[in-house]
């Protein structure tokens, strides 16, 4: 993977996303798609409702993008998953416990 000028991988996206839960390609896709089609900017908000591996790939992506990302997450959540949602930036609501429902 090559580093970008921010230090940062740059092409972490390409190198992520082979589980058979999500493809994490196509997630970035998409929420390029939703910027460039609907004209989101920097700040932006995107909300997703889970408590696993979207959630983390929303707020992953989210970060990527310069999007703001809110994460609906029920209570029983592990600190693990939760933490590292807010690591990638996401501001985690929990107590939504119709997530999994």
């Amino acid at each position: 993977m090559q580093e970008d000028a921010g230090g940062g991988l740059g092409g972490l996206l390409e190198g992520v996303g082979r589980t058979p839960l999500l493809r994490l390609r196509r997630l970035s896709e998409e929420l390029g798609y939703a910027v460039e089609r609907y004209g989101f900017k920097q700040g932006d908000c995107v909300v997703e409702c889970s408590s696993g591996n979207i959630a983390i790939s929303v707020a992953f992506v989210a970060a990527r993008l310069g999007l703001r990302a809110v994460i609906a997450a029920p209570e029983e959540t592990s600190h693990a998953k939760l933490g590292l949602m807010k690591l990638l930036g996401a501001e985690v609501i929990l107590g939504c416990s119709w997530v999994t429902r």
